[in-house]
């Protein structure tokens, strides 16, 4: 291959101007060219916009096509000012016949002077590797960055006699070594690990390496390493260096790759002549806090690069942002540069911020094209930007993709060496013997693929590292086990430590003892294939008469072990010790030890705990690894000096992907789902709880059948063993121990306790309060709650050892239900054994209604005491929906075979008044309630109100709550007018027909419901401008609020005692049944608080809100509607914060962690801005809230088309088209009229639109979106609060 070698030379330089001499192979062929940067500063700001910022913006279309335009223009401006287009001719060919192209290295050089930084670099020289230019002059263009100076020639003088100086030579191992020889790379990695604010990919660079690395070794006769600085501190970082010097000599790493934040930040430096400080922009990188929980530490690049080339490393990389930025003439400002200074040959950096994902496919690439392909440093550089550039498809904010040229971002910088690494020599693989295996394991690494657990992947190392005894709980199915070992894997193929010993006591089906322990740590046994070969072993060892063993000593063995520790670095990690260190009898579940073993195995983990090392002695690291927390293990362990960890379920766009993962890899085809298929799934991973071993085990079930369908059969399904949908084997081995205990302790309980245990088969995540259990089987069997009573506390501690119910003891709840304890009970509804009582379905049911009206009415109780506040509240109810939604369906359909006592209604109206804050988050929740709400209130009315729709005056407030619920459900959350106003007629209807034939209501308590309804009419009247009805239920609710509250108290008087609301209220917590008398007691202190204090001082704000409220619908300005209500609103904020209840006390942190924020109406917001709406259209796309969405989406739309931004417009109403589906109703109209408009706007991109034409799309938008409408309707469920 001929060399071609163009290089570029400044000989003048201004800010942005230059002259350069122009060289090619050698000879100077253009001297003196006077060359410009190509672009202003103000399009150089657009460039730096386009690449950092467009995939969060990605409505400005018309502004990234722009940008590209303009990237064109600056590539072809540079190419012409060069004169490239004259140098064809003088490219030498190569000399294989047939081959017209060669390869064209282009040299940037640039002398290093006086620390002034490297002025000419600013420049996209990258932009001349575009094929585009050359038009087949050269077969492919390689740019690279060269730099010299003083200090970079002396460094080179020091290593101009190193014989392969040009050359990484693989790593040679000691002469008694027989393996091959290895080229090692170390990772630094650091993230901010707070969990509110998670990292994006956080170990973007093991992933891609380690699974590289696994390939390449496959393929060659060389290892590649990969070690990783663990934690990701810079002190970590230089005492892994020193290690490595020590142990293996100068130049171990061929390369250091820092996969963590870059900065450029201003600090003070001192001349030498002055003592003022004076403010130096510096670059650097952000590694790990030194301090647990602390901010991310940045250190400068020239600290940083001198440690490196005092261990003789040649080679960096860096995939922080910015850390070859050229906005700045400083070398400091410059972290490449600033490498090469300090003797780094080569070192690759990106020039503004780099997406993360196109950092996943550069690195892939840059890798596999210089370690396994052996090209040199600057070419492996140019064949990932290659690999970017034609494949330029990213993912953006709000869902979407975008094109993006950021192929110029990562850039080659150099000296005058060009690295590339020489093959060794084949060596033949050949095993470590037996007795290494423990020390040096031969692990193959996949790399990380669990999804969402990447941060709890970095925080346990970090955690490990800080306090050398780490303990990992959380529920069963959480995924303790499968990150654990995937982090094995990990730390033996990255040699975090010498030595890593895992055991799973709950791995094998025969008892672990302590000679067994001992002898899987060895490496004497190996993976457990079942009991069945286990016993062939017993069968042949009887068959070939073997001698007895001679007795071993166990203590000996262990005492040895432990010391061999001392002088390895050792990872133990313990898993299932929960089952290991349980109180239940051998055999009782899979990893229960006998007495003596776990004695054995309780002074091996305080021997390791309470080792204090002698000097040149090393601590082993420890993790433990079970289900209890942080009490259960200090029970154990006498207050354990460790870290802990509570592994919590993925969170909901995590547990969405492995969902959707589950389901391709089962058949299914997600790419033609639509939004009601994904809200399905968002329904089933809460279904399931976010457990990765439930969906693994329950989601292969759906390949056959909607997602919708799928849901459905598991909410409600009976679960027969003969069904076939439930023969599906779980595939895991967690979920055969979990199953597998589960039914061990089933067959274990009482036959009346398996009565009881399968009375709990309907109840998802939350279970119910113990005493609605013991009024059910009141209702069902008499004298079952003193069998209860007596054995039901055991029980539920034995579930609970084996992962399948958690009980409060201080609330007497349920709080946990497993959903294979779930899934398990419902299989056996249909198996009984001959001489067992058979719960029969109506049995079943009816004490499923009792549990949960019972189960709310507690709540309620706990909110009022205090024991249980808002958030916790808000909490449960979230995880009982598919309970109260299952509840409901019941009621519908038994129809008239049930009376309205028999309906929980208690129970359900608390769980409407407070889901709404609940599901304030998760909109998918609100309309899968309220699909359900409209068939229930149609079934309740129907059935009890007869052909004239006439209820009871006991029965009434019941079907008002629900119709209530809808209208303001529909009203607030989802600004559906016509369906709001549908479900309040009704209800104003339902008032009439029943007070027509039955004594109107009086009771205060349940007349609240009537007035929400004329509250409700009087509000969507005022909307509709229809001032006089408006005002009329407006008397009509106050004289209601005046008969609840009394004449002096609803005008905002204070007086003694409670109102005849407040007493009702208490004589109905009376008659609820509580056991708890003292809590009776301070219920009803919390009433008489909030009935003097509370309601009537928001019945006052409304009062005298309403004025204004009316006055500024009237004037139509919706800006003038929200400054009246907001100085009421702080009122009512006052006067509810200053409330001494526990029910008030949490207001504003609940708010926070429901993502309702109860002040919203004391801050100012500019909602026209784009920044607010496109915040508005995140909350919604995070939400799934389709509402909000598509508010938010109208008046983008609106601001394209007005600003002219045709390619953002159509974004916009391709994002209408896909989340209008999902509302309540949409106008047929309007499916229609949005598609019309997107081909219209295709035919006007072409064309400039003005005038007429513009006001004309812009008038279509505002009439199909009801843009006013919209305005005023989205400050209406301020009124309703």
């Amino acid at each position: 291959m001929k060399l071609n070698k163009l290089v570029i030379s400044p000989t003048e330089a201004s800010a942005v101007s230059w002259t350069v001499d122009i060289a090619l192979n050698g000879e100077i062929i253009h001297a003196r060219v006077p060359l410009n940067l190509p672009i202003n500063n103000a399009e150089g700001d657009e460039i730096v916009w386009y690449l950092e910022r467009y995939p969060q913006s990605p409505f400005d279309a018309d502004r990234a096509i722009k940008c590209i335009r303009l990237l064109e223009r600056y590539s072809d401006a540079l190419f012409e000012q060069l004169g490239l287009a004259t140098i064809g001719p003088r490219i030498k060919l190569a000399e294989t016949p047939g081959c017209q192209a060669e390869t064209l290295t282009v040299e940037i050089f640039q002398n290093l002077i006086d620390g002034v930084g490297p002025s000419i670099h600013q420049i996209y020289w990258e932009l001349l590797e575009d094929e585009r230019l050359w038009l087949g002059m050269v077969g492919a263009v390689v740019v690279r960055r060269k730099f010299t100076s003083y200090r970079i020639s002396k460094h080179l003088e020091d290593t101009a006699s190193l014989s392969h100086r040009n050359k990484l030579v693989a790593w040679g191992p000691l002469a008694t070594s027989q393996k091959p020889p290895s080229f090692n790379v170390l990772l630094v990695v650091a993230r901010n690990l707070d969990p509110d604010n998670p990292e994006v990919d956080p170990i973007l660079g093991l992933a891609r390496l380690s699974t590289l690395f696994r390939e390449m070794k496959q393929s060659s006769g060389c290892r590649f390493s990969l070690e990783v600085v663990r934690p990701g501190t810079y002190a970590a970082f230089r005492k892994h260096l020193q290690l490595s010097t020590e142990r293996h000599g100068q130049g171990y790493f061929h390369l250091v790759h820092f996969d963590m934040h870059g900065a450029v930040v201003s600090q003070p430096t001192r001349s030498s002549t002055s003592e003022e400080a004076n403010p130096r922009v510096v670059a650097g990188l952000l590694f790990a806090s030194k301090t647990h929980g602390g901010k991310l530490d940045f250190v400068p690049a020239r600290r940083i690069a001198k440690l490196v080339q005092q261990h003789g490393i040649r080679l960096i990389v860096s995939n922080g942002c910015r850390s070859a930025s050229t906005h700045v003439h400083d070398v400091e400002a410059n972290l490449a540069t600033v490498m090469l200074e300090e003797g780094i040959t080569n070192v690759l950096a990106m020039q503004t911020e780099f997406m993360s994902g196109a950092a996943k496919l550069f690195i892939i690439q840059f890798y596999r094209s210089f370690l396994q392909h052996g090209v040199s440093f600057s070419r492996a550089v140019r064949d990932a930007r290659e690999h970017l550039q034609r494949n330029p498809i990213r993912s953006a904010r709000f869902g979407l993709e975008v094109p993006l040229q950021d192929w110029i971002v990562p850039v080659a910088y150099l000296t005058d060496v060009d690295l590339e690494i020489a093959p060794p020599k084949v060596h033949q693989s050949i095993p470590p013997p037996l007795s290494e295996r423990a020390v040096e394991p031969d692990s193959e690494f996949d790399g990380p693929d669990l999804v969402g657990r990447d941060c709890d992947a970095l925080r346990i190392e970090r955690d490990l590292t800080e306090s050398q005894v780490l303990i990992l709980y959380g529920q069963g199915g959480v995924g303790k086990t499968a990150l654990l070992r995937q982090m094995v894997d990990v730390w033996r193929a990255t040699s975090f430590v010498e030595q890593v010993f895992y055991v799973d006591f709950a791995q094998s089906p025969t008892p672990v003892t302590m000679h067994r322990f001992v002898d899987r740590i060895n490496g004497n046994e190996g993976p457990e294939t079942g009991i069945v070969q286990k016993m062939g072993d017993a069968v042949l060892g009887w068959w070939n008469k073997e001698k007895p063993k001679p007795p071993r000593n166990i203590t000996g063995e262990v005492a040895q072990l432990i010391r061999r520790c001392h002088d390895h670095s050792t990872i133990f990690v313990l898993d299932s010790l929960d089952a290991a260190l349980s109180s239940l009898p051998q055999f009782s579940r899979l990893g229960s030890l006998a007495e003596e073993t776990r004695q054995g195995l309780y002074r091996f983990i305080e021997n390791l705990i309470n080792f204090k090392p002698a000097k040149g002695q090393k601590k082993p690291l420890l993790v433990l690894i079970g289900r209890g927390d942080d009490a259960w293990w200090n029970s154990r362990f006498q207050q354990v000096p460790a870290r802990f960890i509570n592994l919590k379920p993925l969170d909901l766009p995590s547990a969405v992907i492995l969902g959707t993962r589950i389901l391709e890899q089962a058949g299914v085809d997600t790419n033609s789902w639509d939004v009601g298929e994904k809200n399905s799934l968002h329904q089933i991973v809460n279904l399931f709880g976010r457990l990765p071993l439930v969906l693994e085990v329950m989601l292969p079930n759906a390949r056959n059948m909607s997602l919708d369908e799928f849901y459905r059969n598991t909410h409600l399904h009976m679960i027969p063993e003969t069904d076939i949908m439930w023969k599906h084997k779980p595939s895991t081995l967690g979920s055969d121990r979990i199953l597998h205990d589960l039914f061990r302790r089933l067959n274990c309980a009482s036959f009346q306790m398996r009565s009881v245990l399968r009375s709990l088969a309907l109840f998802w995540l939350e279970g119910p309060a113990v005493i609605g259990i013991l009024a059910a089987w009141h209702e069902l069997d008499p004298g079952m709650p003193g069998v209860i009573g007596k054995d039901f506390g055991s029980i539920i501690n034995i579930f609970r050892d084996v992962g399948g119910l958690e009980l409060n003891v201080d609330t007497q709840c349920i709080t946990e239900v497993h959903p294979l304890m779930t899934i398990l009970l419902r299989s056996m509804l249909r198996s009984y054994l001959p001489f067992e009582t058979r719960l029969k379905d109506d049995q079943l049911l009816k004490a499923y209604r009792i549990m949960v009206d019972r189960t709310q009415n507690q709540l309620a109780m706990l909110n009022c005491t205090g024991k249980y506040d808002f958030a916790l509240i808000f909490r449960i109810q979230k995880r009982s929906l598919a309970n109260m939604v299952a509840v409901m369906q019941d009621c519908a359909n038994q129809g008239a075979s049930l009376k309205t006592e028999d309906w929980p209604r208690d129970g359900l109206a608390y769980f409407f008044s407070t889901s709404r804050f609940a599901f304030r988050d998760s909109v998918p929740d609100h309309l899968y309630l309220l699909s359900h709400l409209e068939p229930t209130l149609k079934q309740y009315v129907t059935t009890f109100g007869g052909p004239k729709q006439s209820l009871a005056t006991k029965d009434l407030p019941f079907a008002l709550q629900i119709s209530n619920h809808l209208a303001i459900m529909y009203l607030a959350e989802f600004q559906a007018l016509e369906q709001a106003s549908r479900h309040v007629d009704f209800s104003i209807e339902l008032i009439r027909a029943s007070e027509r034939e039955h004594t109107p209501m009086s009771i205060p308590a349940k007349i609240h419901a009537k007035q929400i309804a004329f509250r409700l009419k009087a509000s969507i009247c005022l909307f509709q401008h229809d001032f006089d009805d408006a005002q009329a239920y407006w008397d009509k609710q106050s004289d209601l609020e005046i008969v609840s509250l009394g004449v002096a108290q609803s005008v905002g008087g204070q007086q003694d005692g409670s109102n005849a609301l407040g007493q009702n209220w208490i004589e109905g917590v009376a008659n609820l049944g509580l056991s708890d008398s003292a809590g009776r007691v301070q219920v009803g202190d919390v009433i008489k608080e909030v009935s003097t204090k509370y309601l009537p001082a928001l019945a006052q704000i409304r009062q005298s809100a309403w004025s204004h409220m009316v006055k500024a619908i009237k004037e139509g300005d919706s800006s003038t509607l929200e400054g009246e209500i907001r100085p009421y609103a702080r009122v009512f904020m006052e006067q509810a914060f200053g409330l001494s209840t526990p029910a008030m006390n949490r207001v504003l942190d609940v708010s926070k962690e429901t993502s309702y924020d109860v002040g919203y109406l004391l801050e100012d917001h500019d909602y026209s801005s784009v920044d607010q709406l496109t915040q508005e259209l995140e909350t919604g796309l995070d939400r799934a809230d389709a509402g909000c969405v598509v508010r938010a989406e109208h008046k983008l739309l609106c601001q394209a088309l007005e600003q002219g931004n045709w390619p953002g417009a159509q974004i916009h109403i391709r994002l209408l088209l896909r989340h209008l589906p999902a509302l309540p109703a949409v106008s047929p109209q309007l499916r229609i009229a949005l598609p019309l408009l997107e081909e219209s706007l295709k035919f006007e991109q072409g064309r400039g639109v003005e005038g007429d034409s513009l006001t004309m799309l812009i008038d279509v938008v505002k009439t199909l979106m009801a843009n006013e409408e919209v305005a005023v309707l989205a400050n209406l469920d301020k009124t309703l609060q």
